[in-house]
């Protein structure tokens, strides 16, 4: 998200982390949790599969390599359907 405009501090403040904590995840010394990522993917406005498919996008890929990330990017599309639909039903009492 520091590439597309965001700051560090910015960031920090959706996740409720430090600056330093972000510089660590940066220099590959820390990582973000499952529930950092949720966050970003909130902040956005966008569910966790397509975040994850926006992130990862490779700009080349050889032919197999492009077949994984496309079967990939269907996997989770479908999964953040399911996700969805489960979000929609009322909770069972």
């Amino acid at each position: 998200m520091i590439g597309e405009g965001y700051r560090q501090q910015e960031v920090a403040e959706i996740l409720g982390v430090t600056e330093g904590f972000i510089s660590l995840v940066k220099s590959q010394q820390r990582s973000f949790t499952l529930d950092h990522l949720e966050k970003l993917a909130d902040a956005k406005g966008v569910q966790l599969g397509e975040f994850f498919i926006e992130v990862t996008r490779p700009k080349k890929a050889n032919s197999e390599a492009a077949q994984f990330f496309a079967a990939t990017e269907r996997l989770l599309r479908k999964a953040d359907a399911a996700s969805a639909a489960l979000r929609r039903q009322p909770a069972k009492k």
